[in-house]
Formats: structure tokens, sequence, C-alpha cells
């Protein structure tokens, strides 16, 4: 999980024209690949292998045919709603936005082992930030859908004294996504 966490720092910067050295770039990737082609030992692991296929799909050297037969066959198995953000945001940046939308649409895992968050470093407002994040930057989910997930996202931010790391990190995307997907703004003030 940590690597894909540094490569998808590492693909961010390069998308936004900072200087990511090619030879330790194209190793990581290739790390990320072959740590999704084994075996994947229960649901634990598939936190660390949704991460992965979304850095490779952002990267754009995932594989679709993979991704589309453990969407049909592992879905309910991805454990923590992060990890089902993450794989839906994986299919939309391959293409495939009938599935990215299905996923979207069912971020809650029937079986949720909160027990799991030590391997993700997560929280409920970090998922729920990831998950409006990725949906907005994946551009398969409507504004409206947006919206309600925004306001969540603000009721339950409102309610916390202290953040962590990845609680800012993702709410700071998740601004950021909000922000680049709305346009320019216009306030007028005192009439």
């Amino acid at each position: 999980w940590l690597t894909s966490y540094v490569v998808d720092f590492l693909t961010r910067a390069k998308e936004k024209g900072y200087h990511v050295p090619e030879a330790g770039y194209g190793l990581a990737l290739d790390w990320l690949k072959r740590s999704t082609n084994g075996y994947l030992d229960g649901a634990p692991a598939y936190v660390g292998y949704a991460y992965a296929q979304y850095v490779l799909a952002r990267a754009g050297v995932a594989n679709l045919s993979d991704l589309r037969y453990f969407y049909e066959t592992q879905w309910d198995n991805l454990p923590t709603p992060i990890a089902r953000a993450q794989f839906a945001a994986a299919l939309a940046w391959l293409g495939d936005l009938d599935r990215a939308r299905a996923g979207f649409a069912n971020l809650q895992p029937a079986n949720y082992d909160v027990s799991l968050r030590w391997r993700d470093y997560g929280s409920e407002l970090r998922d729920d930030a990831a998950a409006l994040a990725l949906m907005a930057d994946s551009g398969a989910i409507d504004d409206k859908t947006l919206i309600t997930q925004a306001d969540r996202l603000a009721r339950s931010f409102q309610s916390r004294k202290w953040l962590s790391t990845q609680e800012m990190s993702w709410l700071l995307l998740a601004t950021y996504e909000m922000v680049k997907r709305g346009g320019d703004v216009t306030l007028t003030v005192d009439g």
C-alpha cells in the first residue's frame, strides 16, 4: 500500500510537469505490475491490490481485462470503501465508465471490518474524502451525485477536531478536484 502511495504521488507530480526520474519511476511501476500478478491472500491483500491497480491505470499501464475480471469475480471481497473507490476509478481511467459508475454506487462493503484500517491508515473521513476526489477526477459521476457526496463529507468534517495526514491529503485532493470540475467562480459581495 505504501509503495502505491508513493507511486501515486510521483504520477501526480509527473502529470503536473514536475521532473520525475524515468528510471526509478519505471522500476516502481514494474514493481506494482508484478505485485498485482500474484496470488492475493484474501480481503486484506485486496486493499493494496486496488490501490496498485488505480495507480497503474492512472499511469496508463494497467490491463483492462484484468480489472474487468477482478470486478466481476471479486468486487464483493473488496473490504474498504477507499479500495472500492480506487478500483472504480481505475476502471474509469481505462474507459470502462459503466463498471466505474456501478462501483462508485456501491462503495460500502457488506461486511466492513474496521480493523483493516491499520493497513491503509484509514478513517471514515479519509474514505469519504478519497471517494469524492476519485469520483470527481474520474469523470464518471454526475454533478448531483458529487454534490451529495461533498455535503456528506462537509458534515463529517465539521465534527472533527484533529485530522490525520491521510485525512488532510485526501481532503485537499477532494477540494482540488471539485474546484477543478466546477470551473471559474464569480462572487458578488454587497451587491
